[in-house]
């Protein structure tokens, strides 16, 4: 049974995928031009699906995917009641503000 990753589209996406690409797993039918939403490695142990950003706290939170990777402002934002956690920050897309 292979794990069900709801993943942000987006810079998150594309950086995660790097990341799993680095680890060894093989999406054969993934590519960053692709218009798929679905992809699954090539050993069948991880399922990857790209959502919009406020959706990745549903689907985990309603049972359609086990992990949801999306940044933490839409977690606070989106998810302020919902049965989520952070497990860990990943550290992507880090921004920093300035005033002058």
């Amino acid at each position: 049974m292979a794990i069900h990753i709801a993943l942000a589209k987006g810079r998150i996406h594309k950086v995660v995928m790097k990341y799993l690409a680095e680890s060894g797993y093989e999406f054969p039918t993934y590519s960053e031009e692709s218009r798929k939403l679905i992809f699954e490695d090539a050993k069948g142990q991880l399922k990857v699906t790209l959502v919009k950003s406020p959706d990745v706290a549903v689907y985990v939170e309603r049972g359609a995917a086990d992990v949801g990777i999306v940044g933490k402002d839409v977690l606070i934002e989106e998810a302020p009641g919902a049965d989520v956690y952070e497990v860990m920050d990943l550290g992507i897309g880090r921004c920093r503000m300035a005033g002058a």
